[in-house]
């Protein structure tokens, strides 16, 4: 009876010993699951956003404006100068606008440079037509081109500071406009093309050296009716001085372009 007892003992003890070596693999298989999973969790990446650079559209496609702010404008068949879509800004109003800002265009950059095709299809008597703005850092002695009134000439400025204007601007009919300027130093600059002709250069003196905020196509902040069209848009920022865009590929302006002309200033 004692050895057969001390048999079993000896057996039961070979058995305890054999299920927690069993039980102890079956944890550790567990632990490294849990070590793989966790691993593969930590070291998964989201994917990237967009990456700031130039705005380039002819507003051929659905997401033409996908990255901008927008407000009482749309892509339409009826404002396309090549192609078959064009941007309309319509203001009732009320602000009407296409804004592109830092975070799309790049942020830091003192130089812009600019070309549209444009238009005005439509405008109250007395009132002037905002068609872009280059805003700066500090919101001020900003890039304004617009159509003035009375005299209805494309006019630009540095906020009311050092303007320039060219002969009387036509209802209906389209320009290639071309601008380009700087914020980099303390003394802000402007040049303008109109129909491959440049025009007037302006110069804002001892203002903060500053960088372009956000880019605007229409109006903000009036309560003006007025309706204006766009097409074949680019917008570029940089760190160094940047050249006229010039006319799309495959386009070329009209023959007969306006020249630089300082008749009496309109009200913008």
């Amino acid at each position: 009876m004692g050895t057969r007892g001390l048999r079993h003992r000896r057996g039961a003890l070979a058995l305890g010993l054999a299920l927690g070596l069993s039980l102890t693999t079956l944890a550790c298989g567990s632990d490294d699951v849990s070590t793989s999973a966790g691993t593969s969790a930590s070291t998964s990446t989201t994917a990237p956003g967009p990456v700031p650079g130039p705005v380039s559209t002819g507003f051929e496609t659905a997401s033409a404006l996908g990255r901008a702010d927008v407000k009482g404008a749309a892509v339409t068949t009826g404002a396309a100068h090549d192609g078959t879509h064009g941007l309309e800004v319509r203001a009732i109003g009320s602000d009407a606008y296409v804004r592109w800002n830092a975070e799309v265009l790049g942020t830091g950059n003192p130089y812009w440079t600019f070309r549209a095709w444009m238009r005005v299809v439509d405008w109250t008597p007395s009132e002037s037509v905002d068609l872009f703005t280059v805003r700066n850092v500090q919101v001020k002695n900003n890039f304004d081109l617009f159509v003035g009134a009375p005299y209805r000439r494309l006019q630009w400025d540095l906020y009311r500071e050092n303007s320039a204007q060219a002969p009387p601007f036509d209802l209906g009919r389209w320009y290639l406009v071309e601008a380009k300027g700087s914020f980099a130093t303390s003394t802000y600059t402007a040049n303008v093309r109109i129909d491959g002709v440049a025009q007037t250069a302006i110069a804002s003196p001892d203002q903060p050296p500053s960088a372009v905020s956000e880019f605007i196509l229409g109006s903000i902040g009036t309560a003006k009716t007025n309706r204006a069209q766009f097409d074949d848009v680019r917008v570029e920022l940089g760190n160094e001085p940047l050249p006229f865009l010039g006319p799309p590929t495959g386009t070329e302006p009209p023959v007969s372009a306006p020249s630089t002309s300082t008749p009496p200033r309109s009200q913008p």
